[in-house]
C-alpha cells in the first residue's frame, strides 16, 4: 500500500497525547488525519459494566459507518483493536506498554490482546522491550518511535537560570512500582539528611503516591500539569529524574531531553538507535546519588544542546510522522 495524499488516516484512543502529536505531523507532511476517541468509563460498578457494553457498540457503529475502504485505521492500546475487528475493518495495532507487559498476563485481556495483534495489518510498539513480548504472536512488528512534539518541547533559557543557588530536580515518573519509584525514593532518601542544597518535586500521580508522601514530607508535591504549561514547568528544573524500571524509557524523559535538561534514568537498549541516547544512564541508586553529587559540585558536564539535537534526528513528530508513512507503504 502506497498512501496517497488524499487518503485519511484514523487514529483511534488519544494514548499519552501520541495520536494527536501524530496526527500534528501528518498533517503537516500533506496528510489528512483526525482522531476518533472511544468513550471511556471511569467507574467499576455492575452499572458501569453494561454502560462500557453500551459505549463500545457505538464505537463499533462509528467505524462500520465512517472508515471508508481507503481510510488507514491506525488503533492505539492492544485490546481496543477489537473495534477494528469487530467493526469488520483492517487496522493497524499500536502498542505503548501496560497493554502489553500487564495485560498479556490476564487470562480474558491476555486472549483479547494477543487476538488483536494477529488480525492487524501490522503492529507498532512504542518502546523496545515490547518486542520481546510480541515476537512470539508478530515477528514482523515495528519499532515506532514516541514522537515529540519539539515546536513545543525545548529549552527556555530565561527560565534555566537558577537564582536560589539550589539543585532543583523534578521525579518526572509515575510513582509506582512499574516506574521504579521505589529506587527512586531511595535516592531521595540519602539526601534527606545531607546539608546539601537540593529540592526535590515530585508529581501527585501514581498508586503509591501517598505512601510516599507521608514517608517524604520534604518533597514538594505538585498536582499533575497541564500538556501545553508542561514544557515551561520542565525549564525551571535542573535535574529530572525518570524512571527506573524496565530498561526503557518513556515520553516523559523523551520530553525533558527535548528540553535539554538533565536526564537520570535506567535504559538499556542503545541498539536500536543508531547513536547512543544522552542520558544519564544508571542500573542502580547508587549510580544516581554518585551523579547528582558531581552535578550539584559542577564536576559533571553536561552537553544540553546535544540532547535535544539528538530528540530532533530521533524523536521529532515530524521524522516519526515519515517514518509512519512509509510503514503503511510497506
Amino acid at each position: 500500500m502506497n498512501p496517497s495524499i488524499d487518503k485519511r488516516i484514523i487514529h483511534v484512543n488519544n494514548v499519552a497525547n501520541v495520536p494527536l502529536i501524530l496526527i500534528k505531523g501528518l498533517k503537516e507532511i500533506g496528510y489528512n488525519s483526525i482522531l476518533y476517541q472511544p468513550l471511556l468509563n471511569r467507574e467499576n460498578n455492575i452499572k458501569s459494566k453494561f454502560k462500557l457494553i453500551y459505549f463500545r457498540i457505538k464505537d463499533i457503529r462509528y467505524l462500520r459507518r465512517n472508515v471508508e475502504k481507503n481510510d488507514i485505521l491506525h488503533i492505539h492500546y492492544g485490546f481496543y483493536g477489537i473495534l477494528g475487528i469487530l467493526s469488520g475493518k483492517k487496522y493497524y495495532l499500536h502498542l505503548h506498554g501496560s497493554d502489553v507487559r500487564k495485560n498479556l498476563k490476564s487470562i480474558i485481556l491476555g486472549s483479547i490482546t494477543k487476538l488483536c495483534i494477529k488480525k492487524a495489518i501490522n503492529v507498532f510498539y512504542s518502546t523496545p522491550d515490547l518486542y520481546e513480548l510480541i515476537n512470539p504472536i508478530r515477528p514482523d512488528s515495528i519499532f515506532l518511535p514516541n514522537p515529540i512534539d519539539t515546536e513545543l518541547f525545548k529549552p527556555i533559557e530565561c527560565l534555566k537560570s537558577n537564582n536560589d543557588g539550589y539543585l532543583n530536580i523534578f521525579i518526572f515518573a509515575r510513582l509506582d512500582e512499574t516506574k521504579g519509584a521505589d529506587k527512586i525514593f531511595k535516592i531521595v532518601d540519602y539526601f534527606s539528611n545531607k546539608d546539601i542544597k537540593i529540592k526535590f518535586t515530585a508529581l501527585k500521580w501514581g498508586s503509591d503516591y501517598s505512601k510516599y508522601e507521608v514517608k517524604y514530607r520534604f518533597v514538594n508535591y505538585i498536582d499533575f500539569i497541564e500538556y501545553d504549561k508542561l514544557p515551561i514547568e520542565l525549564n525551571t528544573f535542573d535535574l529530572i529524574i525518570g524512571q527506573l524500571s524496565y530498561g526503557v524509557v518513556g515520553v516523559s524523559e523523551l520530553q525533558a531531553l527535548a528540553c535539554g535538561i538533565p536526564t537520570i534514568t535506567y535504559f538499556n537498549y542503545n541498539s536500536i538507535y543508531s547513536d547512543e541516547m544522552p542520558v544519564l544512564n544508571i542500573e542502580n541508586e547508587k549510580e544516581g546519588i554518585d551523579i547528582i553529587i558531581k552535578i550539584y559540585n559542577k564536576k559533571l558536564k553536561i552537553n544540553s544542546s546535544y540532547s535535544v539535537s539528538w530528540i530532533n534526528n530521533n524523536h521529532s513528530y515530524l521524522r516519526v510522522a515519515e517514518k509512519l508513512i512509509e510503514c503503511y507503504s510497506k
